[in-house]
């Protein structure tokens, strides 16, 4: 009986879902400054608009700021945090997100809930991805939405 019980333990190990190709993000890990490497949606009008305007870059910081920039122009890594503070100071609503251990992401438009996400940081290379970038997609039951986004610092 030891004998079989043992080889049903080995054989439900072996056929075991692989291990998650992307941990959770954390604020730590997502602070920083990210550009856009890709976008998939559903929701109608957002392709079209990143086709038009497909440079975007994201900062995270670690205490919860948020602040993003979209153009049809490349951004270069040494003008990022210069673009993102000047959008910033233009714009007059407040960005800030939090993250929660599971991975959720909540991105505040001044103080009120704007967008969820699941964020995740590529393990390995997958699709477009690639080791250390991020993955966000929709919270279960928006509309679907996987962007990946790769640090430039």
């Amino acid at each position: 009986m030891k004998t079989i019980t043992g080889l049903m333990m080995l054989a439900a190990w072996s056929i075991a879902a692989p291990p998650a190709m992307a941990k959770p993000c954390t604020p730590a890990s997502a602070a920083g400054i990210w550009s856009l490497v890709s976008i998939r949606a559903a929701e109608p009008g957002v392709e079209d608009f990143y086709r038009t305007a497909p440079n975007e870059i994201m900062r995270f910081t670690a205490t919860g700021g948020f602040m993003y920039v979209a153009s049809n122009r490349p951004f270069a890594a040494a003008e990022a945090a210069r673009r993102l503070d000047a959008a910033d100071a233009r714009d007059g609503t407040t960005y800030r997100y939090s993250i929660a251990r599971t991975g959720t992401m909540t991105i505040l438009r001044d103080g009120t809930p704007f967008q969820t996400f699941q964020c995740t940081i590529a393990d390995a290379a997958g699709n477009v991805a690639q080791p250390g970038d991020m993955i966000l997609t929709n919270a279960p039951g928006a509309s679907m939405l996987r962007r990946v986004q790769r640090k430039v610092r």
